[in-house]
């Protein structure tokens, strides 16, 4: 595969099997080779994608004491300021310098109606909302889970038949999955040597999903390859494998 890989989703209906052979293809050669992909014709509404963009730039205008009340917690929700956090577990790269970048988290508002044990836990502490923004709850609260429904709906079972499994396989691992949504903004500052926006580094789950934004800065480095900045997908949405899949797959996809 040459290039970065942009897959159609337009084509992959789930009740022409074919066609999510097809797609599915595309799918194991971007996870060999590249580890990141984008796809078109995914289905999730334009407004919905400006919509977050636009909540974030909400938040993220707060006055620093605002944002600074709602200070990332134990439950890994609310925010985090710039040069707050630094990737101490990068594999790419050693990370001594905290990131520049402040960033709102949101995980899963409740787990599922009868849910119990220590994996229900986490989600017993609600979401750190901002008082002061209205609509801001709702728009995350949908974007959250329109994006959940398209990876269980749409993604997973091409991950599925791209492995060559059926494809259901992933299922019931997904029934209620563990998933942050982040609303992450980069304002100009100095930086110091081997400091960065957000520093080299893999992500720990499955995938990530991130949308085409107005302003470009995304890099990856494919295996056995220097870092390359990533085309303009107009419409796009970012998608990358994570440490989990990885695992999960004895290093098959990257």
């Amino acid at each position: 595969m040459s290039g970065f890989p942009i897959i159609d989703l337009g084509g992959a209906s789930e009740p022409d099997i074919s066609s999510l052979q097809h797609t599915a293809q595309h799918l194991r050669q971007a996870l060999e080779q590249v580890g990141f992909y984008a796809v078109v014709n995914h289905g999730i509404s334009p407004v919905l994608i400006d919509g977050i963009f636009a909540q974030a730039r909400r938040f993220h205008a707060l006055p620093a004491e605002q944002k600074e009340a709602l200070v990332f917690s134990q439950d890994f929700t609310g925010y985090v300021p710039p040069a707050r956090h630094i990737l101490r577990t990068s594999t790419v790269n050693n990370n001594t310098k905290g990131d520049l970048n402040e960033a709102f988290f949101m995980e899963r508002e409740e787990p599922p109606e009868g849910a119990d044990g220590a994996r229900a836990n986490p989600f017993r502490t609600a979401n750190q909302w901002p008082s002061d923004l209205p609509g801001f709850r709702d728009v995350l609260m949908t974007y959250y889970r329109t994006m959940e429904h398209f990876t269980r709906r749409r993604l997973l079972p091409l991950y599925a038949l791209a492995l060559e499994l059926p494809i259901d396989y992933f299922d019931s691992a997904f029934g209620w999955p563990q998933a942050s949504l982040r609303l992450s903004h980069y304002p100009p500052m100095p930086r110091q040597a081997n400091q960065f926006g957000i520093a080299p580094h893999t992500d720990a789950g499955f995938l990530t999903i991130l949308p085409q934004s107005e302003v470009d800065g995304l890099h990856i480095r494919p295996p056995g390859s220097d870092w390359i900045k990533a085309p303009r997908v107009e419409g796009g949405l970012f998608i990358n494998s994570g440490d989990m899949l990885k695992r999960w797959t004895n290093d098959r996809l990257n």
